[in-house]
């Protein structure tokens, strides 16, 4: 099979473009980084298509010498959490309604976006888990651009013959990206200097839902492989969301560290309050504790297993240990 992946250099994108290139398949990546290509050119026998920023060529003249692509995964995405609205609706909902228009004129098979679990915005309590018919309320700009994006997959799989799927992927996380586990492996090092530490109190019962990259990879790729209703919308993550603070136990033990939480100050609730509306509304930035001091982040996979046959392989512990030896070895190789 054919398979067009865009953001293929992106971190999913990569792990993805792996996957399929072991199963056999040819891919196409089309991507915007240019030096990202260039490194993913050199490891991969994946045809690379540059070019894709709006306004700009046409994706039939950008796509003109690829073979006949037989699935489209739409991974490309900007994640300006907290960006200006116009771009991000550009980036995120305008390329997907032009990749839409241009995967029906070439008789794509089917087309698979990613979404996130940003679409439902932060709930105040980590249960329950949202279902994919739970009402979406998304906080940030980017998951505003997402839903919008999803919105318009899902309408173009009723209204046209092209097949189409949205994937609302959670907290994804492994080798090739900090997001909460090098996260709290540098917290534990620095002590009251990280953020992350220093407001534990604050945010060690909030709950993230956790997907091991390789594992979210193959669930994105079973989204081809399975029937499925055009239009449909499915939650893909990993089995059941963690706290923060059972994060921080396992981070500790994977990095065979002490783990003692800092004491309790009373006036760190208002300024983490206060720190966290600064950012939300004037800096326009949601950093890490930021994004973690919104609320829970957990929803039900209960489809993916039903419809995707999907089963996460990587356990927590497995995948926190992949990680770290991964940071690791980043940092010995910049010594």
């Amino acid at each position: 099979m054919n398979y067009l992946v865009s953001g293929g250099t992106g971190f999913v994108g990569r792990v993805l473009v792996e996957l399929l290139q072991k199963q056999g398949h040819s891919v196409v990546v089309l991507t915007r980084d240019a030096d990202k290509a260039r490194r993913l050119e050199a490891t991969s026998h994946a045809q690379i298509v540059t070019g894709h920023d709006l306004p700009g060529p046409t994706l039939s003249h950008l796509l003109r010498d690829t073979p006949p692509i037989d699935g489209v995964f739409h991974l490309a995405a900007n994640q300006k959490y907290l960006g200006p609205k116009p771009l991000l609706y550009r980036d995120n909902v305008v390329l997907t309604e032009r990749l839409l228009d241009w995967a029906t004129g070439a008789k794509v098979r089917r087309f698979v976006y990613t979404s996130t679990i940003d679409v439902f915005g932060p709930s105040p309590t980590p249960l329950p888990n949202h279902s994919e018919l739970a009402s979406c309320r998304p906080r940030s700009v980017y998951g505003w651009a997402k839903l919008q994006a999803e919105q318009r997959v899902s309408r173009y799989g009723r209204q046209h013959q092209l097949e189409t799927v949205s994937l609302r992927l959670g907290n994804v996380y492994g080798p090739g990206s900090l997001f909460i586990v090098v996260d709290i492996a540098r917290a534990l090092q620095r002590k009251l200097a990280d953020p992350l530490y220093r407001y534990y109190h604050q945010i060690k019962d909030r709950v993230v839902h956790l997907g091991y990259v390789d594992d979210i990879a193959r669930g994105i790729f079973a989204a081809v492989q399975q029937p499925i209703d055009s239009g449909s919308v499915i939650n893909l993550s990993g089995d059941q969301p963690v706290s923060i603070g059972e994060l921080f136990e396992l981070v500790a033990t994977a990095l065979d560290l002490p783990f003692s939480a800092p004491a309790a100050r009373p006036l760190h609730g208002l300024r983490l309050q206060a720190r966290s509306l600064y950012q939300w509304h004037v800096k326009k930035k949601a950093d890490r504790v930021t994004y973690l001091h919104s609320g829970h982040w957990s929803m039900s996979t209960a489809v993916a297993r039903a419809v995707l046959n999907f089963r996460p392989e990587v356990s927590l512990r497995d995948g926190i240990a992949r990680t770290l030896a991964w940071d690791a070895s980043q940092r010995e190789a910049t010594r």
